[in-house]
């Protein structure tokens, strides 16, 4: 069991208007498992995704918290002893579904969710 804190930003620029960085993010609980005696492990989790941006244009900057809801993620990987240590490469999917994004009140995008694949390699150690 254990806890997991995934991110994906994204910045977009105009040379008008600035700069917005778009985030996407999830805190969760996981559960991994080992279905054999080998190496190979699986694993899941759920708990809260969120939405925002990040917003500079001419000297000013804001952060905007814009939805949040439920997240998953499923994964799984392969542990590679080297001595003491382990070299772990592993995949994961995750996805958060924040509803509406609004500013102000004002709905900006409707049923947001996030997809996101990852390829990870970790160091393992007793």
């Amino acid at each position: 069991a254990g806890a997991e804190f995934n991110l994906w930003t994204k910045t977009f620029e105009d040379p008008e208007f600035g700069t917005a960085d778009v985030n996407f993010y999830n805190l969760l609980a996981t559960v991994t498992a080992y279905p054999t005696a080998g190496n190979f492990f699986i694993k899941g989790g759920a708990g809260v995704g969120f939405s925002g941006m990040d917003l500079k244009m001419e000297g000013v900057s804001t952060s905007l918290d814009m939805g949040k809801g439920l997240a998953v993620i499923v994964g799984g990987g392969y542990d590679i002893p080297l001595g003491r240590l382990a070299i772990t490469p592993a995949f994961n999917y995750w996805h958060g579904s924040t509803g509406d994004m609004k500013f102000l009140g004002v709905p900006l995008l409707t049923n947001v969710s996030h997809n996101t694949i990852t390829a990870t390699v970790g160091v393992k150690w007793p």
